[in-house]
């Protein structure tokens, strides 16, 4: 029975039947290509292009229907284009980075149908952050991957779209978040005021 190890955090693998989700998994040394390390999907250079194309048109529909919303929340008539300046950088990040772990997550159970247990974290953890760039440093995070992870693999579990056991493992994630303002954000941030001044 393999166990799927997600990232290159201590106490995630067993001494044997380990399965590694990347060559990200390792602390000490780069895994080379093996049968325990699963493809990364983005190596097939047709997929990469697929999904760039449907990355980008599900971008622009969300934003649009984000604009929508937003404007219907705040009252107000605001473009796209104003909507993408304030919040478009996120969305993308966002979605591109949860895109390529479901897809990592989706590879590995269709390539390794003996993959059938994970430790998974056990005590609660926050995915919600105040602005872009909390989120982007989070998202650096051996421990924020991590925690996503979790969270896909619990919710295609729970919708029996794969099976497998959980062994909980608890751990302390502390997530880089801090961010020190330079002169690109203080610059962007009076392009901002600007574009709000005259549309």
């Amino acid at each position: 029975m393999s166990l799927l190890v997600t990232t290159s955090l201590p106490g995630l693998e067993e001494k044997e039947g380990n399965i590694y989700l990347g060559n990200w998994c390792s602390r000490d040394t780069y895994i080379l290509k093996n049968k325990e390390v699963i493809n990364y999907h983005w190596d097939d250079r047709e997929k990469l292009k697929r999904d760039y194309d449907y990355l980008n048109n599900f971008y622009e529909r969300l934003l649009i229907a984000a604009t929508n919303k937003l404007n219907e929340i705040h009252n107000v008539n605001f473009s796209v284009n104003y909507w993408r300046i304030h919040m478009g950088f996120w969305i993308y990040n966002f979605i591109c980075s949860f895109f390529e772990k479901w897809e990592n997550i989706n590879k590995a159970f269709k390539d390794r149908p003996d993959i059938k247990k994970t430790k998974i974290l056990k005590n609660n953890f926050s995915i919600y952050y105040k602005d872009t760039f909390e989120f982007n440093n989070a998202t650096t995070s051996e421990e924020w991957n991590y925690a996503i992870y979790c969270e896909i693999l619990k919710y295609l579990n729970k919708k029996n779209i794969i099976k497998i056991d959980f062994e909980n493992f608890t751990k302390n994630l502390s997530i880089y978040k801090s961010f020190k303002p330079n002169i690109l954000f203080k610059f962007k941030n009076i392009l901002i005021k600007v574009y709000n001044f005259f549309f």
